[in-house]
């Protein structure tokens, strides 16, 4: 079962999709809903659901200001509003989909097919990592192990240049100028990185610091990267960044 919270400040949408979620998905295991962002944050913290449907207007406060202030992020995101132009940040937050309401049961069901393929995905990539490790333990220890839909890639850390999240995907970008595309959140890949080489530098953004060629104050800030390609550098992170890759 796929334990699931609802965050949604308006009680009609809420019961709504409380009904199409029980009557629709019978994976999801409905736990709670939340109607602000304090409660919102507590219960994620202290139930730690797989799946979290969230609203992006919470009275003063929007779903993202929620994001930010989390410290359990291992969750699959559905994004629900009644308006379209918060889509693209939505997707920065690695959002699997982005419904627009008023709710309707196929557009549920087909974002919560989505996670349950990736969950699926994701089962079955562990399984083969754990037949990989135990014959290659010495080689895995420093590469990063990802399943594509041609297999799976064992990949020197040293041949990734970058990281990019395209929606609930994730690019990866070699030194060779070849691309990978991983049904995984950049998120989940972020966990099997060493951290003294990786840094998130933006929400959908993580490079490899030894692939930095320039620093750039203009346009907000941003960086260089080896291959030439440009990442956008959040300004909240610019200092710890500095201090990483000057370590």
């Amino acid at each position: 079962m796929i334990r699931t919270l609802i965050v949604e400040d308006e009680n009609h949408a809420l019961d709504l999709l409380s009904s199409i979620v029980k009557d629709y998905c019978s994976d999801l295991e409905l736990l709670e809903s939340a109607s602000s962002l304090k409660e919102g944050k507590r219960l994620i913290d202290t139930l730690k659901p797989d799946l979290i449907f969230l609203d992006i207007q919470l009275g003063d406060d929007t779903g993202f200001d929620l994001l930010r202030e989390l410290v359990h992020k291992d969750f699959k995101l559905i994004i629900t509003s009644a308006y379209d132009h918060y889509a693209l940040e939505g997707f920065k937050h690695e959002a699997i989909d982005y419904i627009l309401k008023p709710y309707s049961p196929s557009l549920i069901v087909s974002a919560v097919n989505r996670v349950k393929k990736q969950r699926k995905e994701a089962e079955v990539f562990e399984k083969l990592v754990a037949i990989i490790r135990p014959q290659q333990t010495a080689v895995v220890h420093n590469k990063l192990s990802i399943s594509t839909s041609e297999g799976v890639h064992l990949v020197d850390y040293d041949n990734i240049i970058r990281l990019e999240a395209q929606k609930s995907y994730c690019e990866i970008r070699l030194k060779d100028k070849s691309k990978l595309l991983v049904s995984k959140s950049m998120g989940e890949i972020e966990k099997q990185l060493p951290q003294t080489k990786f840094f998130r530098v933006h929400s959908g953004h993580l490079v490899h610091m030894a692939c930095v060629s320039q620093i750039s104050n203009q346009d907000g800030g941003y960086l260089i990267m080896t291959d030439g390609s440009q990442v956008p550098l959040a300004r909240r992170r610019k200092q710890e960044f500095l201090s990483a890759i000057q370590a």
